[in-house]
């Protein structure tokens, strides 16, 4: 998919847990999740980086099934695709890094699809929420991650993880590390 493709897909998924919100239960907090988080990946290369959201678990007896993500407070235009694996008895799971860094720490990026579709129960073990994050600009990230998803077929449920992502990209890894610095103070 082409950069204006991502665009048009990040704007319709907004679009749609825009109107979904207008329709959905207050916030939920379904899944448990930690306080805000700051996390960040300086690079001096083009890539494209990942960041680990929250480890989710089904309660008892309950299916889920994920629909959505949509970033609040996007910042740098940029490209935020959400991607989920289930986990079963495998616990590494994707931190905060750069594609090849997520890849030389042994992490199977195979094995995490969409998040549109992913149904799992208690038995699964934790599903692991990242996503990937691109953009054009020396900053790009987003200040917290809205999850669209259902339990046992009903209604849809948001829930917002509050944790703040920025990749930083600049010349020198040093530039790259102040300029994150910089935006998560």
């Amino acid at each position: 998919m082409g950069f204006t493709g991502q665009v048009l897909s990040t704007v319709r998924v907004a679009v749609v847990l825009s109107v979904a919100a207008g329709c959905a239960s207050p916030e939920s907090t379904y899944f448990a999740s930690g306080d805000r988080t700051a996390v960040s990946v300086p690079t001096d290369v083009a890539t494209t980086a990942y960041f680990g959201i929250e480890l989710l678990t089904a309660h008892p007896g309950d299916v889920v099934q994920l629909h959505a993500v949509a970033p609040q407070g996007l910042r740098g235009n940029a490209s935020v695709d959400g991607i989920a694996s289930v986990l079963g008895a495998e616990r590494s799971w994707i931190g905060a890094a750069t594609e090849a860094e997520v890849i030389d720490g042994g992490i199977d990026l195979h094995a995490y699809q969409s998040v549109a579709g992913v149904v799992f129960a208690q038995h699964d073990g934790p599903v692991a929420l990242a996503v990937r994050v691109a953009g054009k600009e020396p900053v790009v990230g987003f200040d917290a991650l809205t999850l669209e998803f259902t339990v046992n077929g009903g209604q849809r449920l948001l829930q917002t993880f509050p944790v703040k992502v920025r990749f930083c990209r600049a010349q020198t890894l040093a530039e790259a590390s102040g300029l994150c610095h910089r935006e998560l103070e």
